[in-house]
């Protein structure tokens, strides 16, 4: 999504900074700090640089880097947990700020597909991974899986896909009154029982995910 300053939204940020930094970014070596400014900080992009500056992030050896790391998300492994570098979809999240989008690589597209061929009865996708109480690997859902998983799958152009649909359906439903407002709990997975570090209850004031209106943990 591109968030655009104008006439409607005056460029105030600018004057808390001191001088606009745009030039300076604009003339920076980093092809996707450039699509950030052509995308997100001008009132009026130019799309001829916008679309160079998506084809130079597409080139970029940083950008081919981070795609070799994309896991087997059907091979399972060893993930510390959703804050590793190594997570999926931490990885997609961040070629996506960096401009690459749905279509842009078919390793991507694959690594889409699997994620989205394995979703379970409560609508939520599983992740199939090891973990600290799985030493083998499972097929199991944390609402946190859940949430990163459909994240990259709407940034990534798959939002008109049923499976989608249900797991956002699934993630409303996940949602309960706790002190702090709308937030998700922790929910032990069924399969292996584990859960995140926050507290079960939906009435407790910490929950293993950020509040309906806030940013994700």
């Amino acid at each position: 999504m591109t968030r655009r300053t104008g006439p409607d939204r005056p460029e105030r940020w600018l004057g808390l900074l001191g001088a606009d930094p745009r030039p300076w970014i604009l003339a920076s070596p980093e092809p996707a700090a450039r699509w950030i400014v052509q995308t997100r900080l001008l009132a009026e992009p130019d799309h001829r640089a916008v679309a160079a500056a998506h084809d130079e992030v597409l080139a970029d050896p940083g950008t081919t880097q981070l795609i070799d790391r994309l896991p087997d998300w059907e091979a399972g492994g060893e993930v510390s947990g959703h804050q590793s570098p190594a997570f999926a979809p931490n990885l997609l999240g961040l070629l996506a700020d960096m401009g690459v989008g749905g279509g842009d690589d078919q390793r991507i597209e694959r690594l889409l597909d699997a994620m989205a061929r394995h979703q379970l009865a409560s609508g939520r996708f599983a992740s199939f991974a090891e973990s600290r109480v799985t030493p083998e690997p499972a097929w199991s859902s944390l609402l946190c899986d859940n949430h990163a998983i459909v994240e990259v799958l709407l940034r990534f152009g798959r939002g008109d896909d049923p499976r989608v649909a249900r797991a956002v359906g699934a993630m409303a439903a996940d949602l309960g009154d706790t002190t702090q407002g709308r937030a998700w709990p922790c929910v032990p997975d069924p399969v292996t029982r584990f859960r995140g570090p926050g507290e079960p209850e939906p009435t407790s004031s910490r929950t293993c995910s950020a509040t309906a209106t806030g940013s994700r943990s």
